[in-house]
């Protein structure tokens, strides 16, 4: 079943999105909640449109720090690897298993 989201975000190519719902259990003290999805996965609840937006972008700002950790890490180590390759095909020694 899709879910049809109050506000959606492309983020990065990450699907995103805050889902009003209703609750229907009798007894729930919140009247409405917002249910915050990234990639298809509710990853909290809300009790207002502006808790769920803050929990949002929490998360994806989390997300991108660790990602462009990621990339830099590897950006490094092909940066290493080019420098070690040299401007000579004698240097290929170096990476021969």
């Amino acid at each position: 079943m899709a879910v049809i989201y109050k506000e959606a975000y492309d983020i990065n190519g990450q699907n995103c999105g805050i889902e009003h719902i209703k609750p229907t259990k009798v007894g729930v003290p919140q009247d409405e909640l917002y249910k915050v999805w990234v990639g298809g996965c509710s990853i909290g609840v809300a009790d207002t449109i502006g808790e769920a937006r803050k929990h949002l972008h929490e998360h994806m700002r989390g997300a991108m720090f660790n990602k462009s950790g990621e990339l830099n890490a590897k950006l490094m180590q092909a940066q290493f690897a080019y420098n070690q390759l040299g401007d000579d095909p004698f240097y290929l020694g170096r990476f021969m298993r």
